[in-house]
């Protein structure tokens, strides 16, 4: 059941005005090079935010934290649409079949590369107009239940060779970020093996590791971070190119003992193929505003992503094109081209 974000018209002027902003003009560095203006009136009276993930995780705070400020800007009601599972294709799978009049957008991740270069039903660059391309990135954490044997991520390497294919693991299911983390490590150091239990969201892979049905976790750091603050849980790791300000105590992989490796995921709002131009641009024009409210900006520090750089659509796209060649290149090689 959805929940609505706010439900006021808090803005009788409605969209009247709202053109692509000088931010968003310039194609090397804009998320859009449309040159149509906006609409007037926004052509629905609620607008839906499809969210690969269930209540209550990092993906859906966003999203939600999001969905707050545009029904604010657009003077709309926007409702949440939680559809987990699948590595985020069930949400793929509800926004393409969308109706591209302004009532549907959805966030879509970097694993759903990953599940397409596994042989998924899905073509990110045909079914989806990007809105905004990458919107935020974040990396993960390597995490056992605070009252784990395992020290450090040296200890859980050290585990993983004296057992091999023995202990488990939670991720968002075949395909997703976190298990393309452990597949990523697979490559960097030798016989690496574990078994991966799939999750419809980090929260229930966290909820999983504090009742001692897994022996560790890669979540997003969103997530994760939380439970490991209030000590809950242990960071053994975290997957950037370096450490996190909120966690600066806890090493990278890199430092812990896998040199060179680094993993970070994006995600970013799109809306169904055919989604106008004008629509399109106001929807940029709304989250280029959110990103710059004080609120919003604090609210990003403190739950371990970051804003990406605006980039031009053309750029975007060209970047997913090669993002899912490398990515089945990886699949194929790792074995897993099958959904």
């Amino acid at each position: 059941m959805t929940e609505s974000f706010n439900r006021r018209q808090v803005l009788e002027r409605g969209l009247q005005g709202m053109a692509a902003v000088s931010s968003l003009a310039a194609p090397s560095t804009s998320w859009s090079q449309a040159a149509t203006s906006s609409p007037a009136k926004w052509p629905v009276d609620t607008l839906k935010i499809v969210i690969p993930a269930p209540a209550g995780g990092g993906v859906d705070t966003l999203c939600r934290r999001v969905g707050e400020r545009l029904a604010s800007h657009l003077g709309i009601a926007v409702v949440p649409d939680n559809k987990p599972g699948a590595a985020g294709l069930l949400a793929c799978k509800s926004l393409a079949g969308a109706a591209p009049d302004g009532g549907t957008i959805g966030l879509i991740h970097s694993g759903l590369v990953s599940v397409q270069a596994m042989g998924a039903k899905l073509d990110l660059a045909k079914e989806f107009r990007p809105i905004v391309g990458r919107f935020n990135e974040a990396q993960f954490i390597i995490a056992v239940d605070a009252r784990s044997k395992l020290q450090t991520f040296g200890d859980l390497l050290k585990e993983l060779a004296a057992n091999p294919g023995k202990l488990n693991y939670g991720t968002g299911g075949q395909g997703s970020p976190g298990q393309m983390v452990f597949e990523k490590l697979k490559e960097k150091v030798a016989g690496l093996r574990a078994q991966d239990i799939p999750f419809k969201g980090a929260v229930d892979s966290v909820n999983a590791l504090l009742a001692k049905d897994l022996d560790f976790l890669i979540g997003v750091m969103s997530t994760v971070q939380v439970q490991v603050k209030s000590e809950r849980l242990r960071a053994l790791a975290v997957t950037g190119s370096a450490r996190s300000a909120l966690l600066p105590d806890v090493p990278t992989v890199a430092e812990a003992g896998v040199p060179g490796f680094s993993y970070v995921t994006w995600g970013g709002f799109f809306g169904p193929a055919r989604l106008p131009d004008p629509l399109v641009i106001a929807l940029q024009d709304a989250l280029s505003r959110v990103v710059k409210e004080p609120d919003f900006v604090q609210f990003i520090a403190t739950n371990g992503s970051q804003i990406s750089q605006p980039e031009a659509a053309a750029d975007f796209q060209a970047y997913l094109r090669e993002s899912i060649e490398l990515e089945t290149a990886v699949m194929t090689r790792l074995g897993l081209r099958k959904v």
